[in-house]
C-alpha cells in the first residue's frame, strides 16, 4: 500500500510539472515582485508591464502601503489564489471612459492555426458599484505601449473571456475560453477591450461600500496553454445548466405559478458548480431558494432530482459526477427545510440527452440538472 501511495505521488507530481511546463504565462500568480514594496509600479513585476497609462494595483502581504495588502486593501478583502499576490484592474468606468490592462511576454510565440486555452481566477471587489462580463485578451506580435488610459484600439488575436457576468466577491472564480492563433503572438494583454456601449453592467444593489463608479476586479493564476481540442477548455458558462426550448426553464418563475404538472421536467437554468465537480457555487443559491420555497408552499408536491452530463469522457465517471450533482442540490435543499420525503435524487450520465452532442453547443445544452413532479 506505501508503494502503491508512493508511486500516485510521484505520478501527481509530473502531472503537475506538465502542466506547468505547458503554461506559457511565465508569472501567471504575479510572484516576480520585488519584497515591501510601496504601490504598484510596473517595475515590481519581473514579468508583467503596464500597457498603458493607466496603473492597475498589485496587492500583497509585502506591501507598506495597508491600502495595497493582500487579506484587506482599499477595494475590499481578499486572500491571494495561488501564492502571494494578486492584481487589481478597474474594467470599466461610467465617467471616464477609463481602463486598466496589464500585459506580459509569453514564454513562446503561438503557432498559426493551433488551439489553445487562456483561463485565470477572478473576484470582484467588494467596493465595485458594477460587475460584468467584459474581461478579456489581446495577443500580439509586438509589444503595445498606449499613451493614453482609455480603451485599446488594437484589432489583433483578442476575445472576451466569460460571457457570464461574474459577480463572486467572496471566492474566487474561474474563467476560461478557447481559441484559434494566428500565429506568432508573442505579448499577452489582459483587460476590457469593449466601447462603453458592449460593455454589459449589472449594479451591484446596496453596495454602500461602493468606492467609485468602477467595475473593478481581483485577478490571479492565469494560465494559457494548448489544447488539442475545444473540450478541454470548457469556460465558466459551460457550469450554467441551459436549455434551448426542449424543456421547461425554471427561469421563468415558474416555481410560482400553478402551471407545474405531474410528470413534467424542468430544467434549472441557473445552477452552478464548480468545474468537473458537484460543488455548488453561491451563484446557484438564489434559483435554488426559489425551489425550496415552492416545495415548502406546496407540501404535497414530490419531486425527482436529476443530473445529467454530456458523452465525452468515461460514463461509469459521468454517471457519478450526474449522481454527485442531483445530491448536491438535494441536500442543499435539504438544508433550506424541504421535507426528506419529498425529493429523491438521481444521475443519468448521458444516457438522457436532449440536444446533439456532436457540437459543443449541444454538449452545453446537455449538461444540466432537472427536476420532474412525481
Amino acid at each position: 500500500m506505501i508503494k502503491i501511495k508512493q508511486i500516485l505521488i510521484v505520478i501527481s507530481i509530473f502531472s503537475i510539472n506538465i502542466l506547468t511546463a505547458q503554461n506559457l504565462v511565465i508569472d501567471g500568480c504575479f510572484d516576480s515582485f520585488k519584497k515591501k514594496i510601496k504601490y504598484w509600479e510596473p517595475q515590481n513585476l519581473k514579468y508583467w508591464y503596464n500597457p498603458t497609462k493607466a496603473s492597475p494595483d498589485l496587492f500583497t502581504k509585502y506591501n507598506k502601503n495597508p491600502k495595497f495588502r493582500d487579506l484587506k486593501n482599499k477595494d475590499g478583502t481578499q486572500r491571494a489564489f495561488c501564492k502571494e499576490a494578486y492584481v487589481g484592474i478597474a474594467i470599466y468606468d461610467i465617467n471616464l471612459d477609463y481602463r486598466e490592462y496589464i500585459g506580459t511576454r509569453l514564454k513562446d510565440s503561438l503557432k498559426k492555426d493551433s488551439l489553445y486555452c487562456i483561463s485565470m481566477f477572478i473576484s470582484l471587489a467588494d467596493k465595485a458599484k458594477y460587475a460584468t462580463n467584459a474581461i478579456g485578451f489581446l495577443l500580439t506580435k509586438e509589444k503595445i505601449k498606449y499613451q493614453y488610459m482609455t480603451v485599446l484600439p488594437y484589432n489583433s488575436t483578442k476575445k472576451r473571456i466569460s460571457k457570464v457576468v461574474i459577480n463572486d466577491m467572496e471566492i474566487w472564480v474561474e474563467i476560461k475560453t478557447w481559441f484559434r492563433a494566428k500565429g506568432g503572438e508573442q505579448y499577452l494583454i489582459i483587460g476590457n477591450f469593449e466601447n462603453d456601449k458592449n460593455t454589459k453592467l449589472i449594479t451591484i444593489k446596496k453596495n454602500r461600500r461602493s468606492r467609485d463608479n468602477f467595475s473593478y476586479y481581483y485577478i490571479d493564476n492565469i494560465s494559457l496553454y494548448p489544447i488539442n481540442d475545444t473540450t478541454e477548455c470548457r469556460c465558466y458558462k459551460d457550469e450554467i445548466v441551459e436549455n434551448k426550448g426542449i424543456a421547461k426553464d425554471s427561469s421563468q418563475n415558474i416555481f410560482n405559478s400553478e402551471k407545474i404538472k405531474q410528470g413534467e421536467s424542468i430544467v434549472l437554468k441557473n445552477v452552478y458548480f464548480k468545474i468537473n465537480k458537484s460543488d455548488l457555487l453561491p451563484n446557484s443559491f438564489a434559483e435554488l431558494n426559489k425551489l425550496a420555497d415552492y416545495l415548502k408552499s406546496n407540501p404535497a408536491v414530490k419531486i425527482e432530482i436529476s443530473g445529467h452530463t454530456d458523452n465525452t469522457g468515461m460514463e461509469t465517471k459521468n454517471k457519478e459526477l450526474s449522481k454527485a450533482r442531483a445530491k448536491s442540490v438535494y441536500n442543499y435543499l435539504l438544508s433550506k427545510g424541504v421535507k426528506k420525503e419529498n425529493i429523491i435524487y438521481i444521475g443519468y450520465g448521458s444516457s438522457k440527452p436532449i440536444a446533439d452532442n456532436s457540437t459543443e453547443e449541444g454538449r452545453s445544452v446537455n449538461r444540466r440538472v432537472e427536476i420532474k413532479i412525481l
